[in-house]
């Protein structure tokens, strides 16, 4: 009853302080510098966020269609509609885009993009679109229409912005209108705008004939959840409604929105268009597929046909005359020209599933996600460019196990296939040696001669041998304490294990073969879901409590040294006395472990909220100092720069002679910092400068020592204020110390 009533109010302070923040627009270091995020010493400096595709509109005159697919926008070519083709990838944002507009007269694309705001395209070259302008709306962007030069954007939490584009270079917020609920849809016909909300579904009609002075006329409540999809034609409009299925208003009467009738549909309605003749309503309802509606008497609707995409989830779909385009996790073309029996022209399997484990090697990242895995060139980091790509038999299979070594890849399959890839030619992948059934593998390593696995869902730790790549041989099956390990490390003879409720266990694997539980170690509530392993200890992730340092020194009596506190750990990486931590629901976060007993944050960089989008794992390349790679279940790829690790490099001293340096007591420090000057000639002065490299106090150093002094620094900067816990630096000449600053 205690450790419920503790998640409870953990529970509630959690909620508290998400809502509290929203409505407000937070600095962002890089990539543009805009929207709802907060960072500190570490900057984003390249995505790659392709994802499930949820979202889609088309172009029929050039036989376009523009998918959006978690964080970017693929451009397909469907003039062969059965054979459709992905021809840019060049659309992207650091959310997920929510809704899309084409316009035909000026061949652009407006791009809802959910807390990065808005953007404008231009298509006039479709396999290289350029960028006609962002914009930072008000709330986070979640439905998006444009007329004349005016975009109107429904804003989620903040209602309807109207935004003047006349000018690119200079867009601003003419008009506003504040949301009776939160805001999903819109579509603008003449001096009315439509409006699709939540909490009850409300649907609004609001008099646009002055942008700069937009109110509503009327409303009407549809009985449903939410409003996921308007259109509207002669005097009706037409909703897709989540739960509440498919509804017909009459809005001839702008002041008296009328539902005059319903049809019930076989699973969450959640995207619509409209045939060419407007003859026919098109509805993608997730589960069931996409439905084919009579609406020629749109007070008496009919299902004509209904055509189920198993297994894929129909998300949304955009309609040119009588062919459906489909963003149904993949991307389908459908033939509706005989409503009755609408079938299935092309499919395009190419937008990948949700992130959900990344490795790397070399000038190569190696990304795991829903049915498939992803080779992307990082030559150039900050510019990441898909070469490689290898679909799995079955596009709901998740790839979560992945290791790389030599010229293989190593991949654990929630369908119980262990399977070895050639990556000789990373643009090629090639299928080599399998094994199955393994159960559903959460996660591999490979060591030497050896692949090691857990499986979520059974007991066992798996061992193959793979010295043949062609044949690798299941040498032990281990069965562990208990079900739900997460993650695993090996280091030396020792297998350590993340297990979800009994935390770490330590296995010896000195023949493999025959392995044996050493201990088992639990450093308190939460769930514990990966680690990392450097020297004498483990950093283990335990959600909501944060990483957990334990001491591994001696394997048959692990004990708790420190702990970093975030709320939703999931993953995380040792590097130089740093851990990199993926913080699910909020971003990532850097602490400075030099002392395991009193770790310090020194970094992050939070985003926006949402449980659909969490940031899953992380990896970094020493190839890359300074960089690390995280991937988001559905935001996909964000690489992010350490500030920190640049200016420690543009501050650390050159030439150090012998005794000649600085040497700082104790490290960390709390209320006093004693710096050892070695001997010098002349006045001298040590210099203090905070993690972001900004000055905070100057100390003098006596004149003509002949000796080490010491020189007391009291914790506050030129102006006598007190100084912020974390990492600062101690600069005399050509002599740097780094150290820790506790209050």
């Amino acid at each position: 009853m205690k450790s419920c009533t503790i998640y409870s109010i953990l529970l509630i302070v959690w909620c508290c302080s998400l809502f509290s923040g929203i409505g407000y627009t937070y600095p962002a270091q890089s990539l543009e510098g805009r929207g709802f995020f907060d960072s500190l010493n570490v900057s984003l400096e390249g995505i790659w966020p392709f994802t499930w595709a949820t979202e889609v509109e088309g172009d029929s005159l050039r036989k376009l269609a523009f998918l959006g697919c978690g964080g970017g926008v693929f451009i397909l070519d469907v003039s062969d509609s059965s054979n459709p083709q992905v021809i840019s990838d060049k659309i992207t944002a650091r959310d997920i885009i929510r809704d899309c507009y084409y316009s035909y007269d000026d061949q652009r694309l407006y791009v809802a993009a959910g807390y990065d705001g808005m953007q404008v395209w231009s298509i006039a070259d479709p396999v290289n679109p350029a960028k006609i302008l962002s914009y930072e709306t008000r709330g986070p962007a979640h439905g998006i229409f444009a007329l004349n030069n005016y975009v109107y954007v429904a804003c989620f939490d903040s209602g309807l912005s109207i935004v003047d584009v006349s000018n690119p270079n200079s867009p601003y917020e003419i008009g506003h209108l504040t949301a009776r609920t939160r805001t999903y849809k819109i579509k603008v016909v003449g001096d009315y705008a439509y409006l699709g909300e939540a909490f009850g579904g409300i649907f609004r009609v609001i008099n646009v004939s002055n942008p700069g002075a937009p109110y509503e006329v009327g409303y009407c409540h549809p009985n449903c959840s939410k409003v996921d999809g308007v259109e509207v034609f002669g005097g009706y409009a037409f909703l897709a409604c989540n739960d509440g299925g498919f509804k017909v208003i009459d809005v001839l009467d702008p002041s008296n929105p009328v539902v005059v009738d319903t049809l019930s549909t076989l699973s969450l309605t959640m995207g619509i268009a409209l045939s060419g003749d407007r003859q026919y309503a098109y509805t993608a309802e997730r589960n069931a597929g996409i439905r084919v509606i009579n609406i020629s008497d749109p007070t008496n609707v009919y299902t004509e046909g209904v055509l189920s995409l198993s297994p894929y989830y129909v998300f949304d779909v955009a309609a040119y005359g009588r062919t459906v385009l489909a963003a149904a996790a993949i991307f389908a073309v459908v033939n509706a020209s005989n409503p009755s029996a609408p079938w299935l022209i092309g499919l395009n399997r190419y937008p990948p599933g949700n992130h959900q484990v990344i490795r790397t090697q070399g000038n190569y990242l190696y990304i795991g996600t829903q049915g498939s895995l992803r080779i992307l060139d990082i030559t150039d980091v900050l510019n990441p460019t898909e070469v490689g790509v290898y679909l799995l038999p079955q596009r709901d299979t998740n790839l979560k196990g992945l290791d790389v070594s030599g010229n293989y890849v190593f991949l654990g399959r929630s369908d119980g296939v262990f399977q070895i890839l050639d990556i000789t030619d990373p643009t090629n992948p090639r299928p080599l040696g399998s094994y199955s059934p393994c159960g559903t593998i959460e996660d591999l390593v490979v060591s030497g001669d050896y692949c090691y696995m857990v499986d979520y869902n059974s007991y066992d730790l798996t061992i193959m041998d793979i010295s043949d790549v062609n044949n690798p041989t299941l040498i032990a099956t281990f069965t562990l304490p208990d079900y739900n390990s997460s993650g695993i490390m090996v280091l030396g003879n020792y297998a350590y294990i993340a297990n979800q409720f009994d935390g770490l266990y330590i296995v010896d694997i000195t023949d493999p073969s025959n392995p044996f539980l050493v201990s088992q170690f639990n450093p308190g509530p939460g769930f514990a879901r990966q680690l990392d392993i450097s020297g004498d200890y483990c950093y283990l992730t335990k959600s909501p409590y944060g990483v957990k340092i334990i001491d591994i020194s001696n394997p048959n009596n692990p004990f708790l040294v420190g702990e970093y506190g975030t709320f939703d750990s999931w993953d995380v990486v040792y590097r130089e006395g740093t851990i990199y931590v993926t913080d699910g629901t909020r971003g990532v976060k850097m602490a400075d472990v030099t002392d395991p007993a009193n770790p310090v944050e020194i970094g992050y960089y939070n985003s926006s909220y949402d449980s659909v989008k969490f940031a899953r794992k992380l990896t970094m390349n020493d190839s890359f100092p300074g960089y690390f790679f995280v991937v988001y279940y559905r935001k996909g790829l964000h690489i992010y720069k350490n500030l920190l690790y640049a200016v420690e490099e543009k501050k650390t001293a050159l030439d150090i002679d012998g005794e000649n340096i600085i040497t700082v007591l104790p490290n960390p420090a709390s209320k006093r910092v004693i710096f050892n000057i070695p001997p010098m000639k002349g006045t001298g002065f040590l210099e203090i400068f905070d993690s972001a490299g900004r000055f905070v106090r100057r100390l003098t150093i006596p004149e003509n020592q002949r000796q080490h002094t010491e020189v007391i620094w009291n914790g506050r900067d030129e102006k006598g204020n007190k100084v912020r816990s974390g990492v600062y630096f101690g600069k005399s000449g050509g002599t740097t110390v780094k150290f820790l600053f506790v209050r």
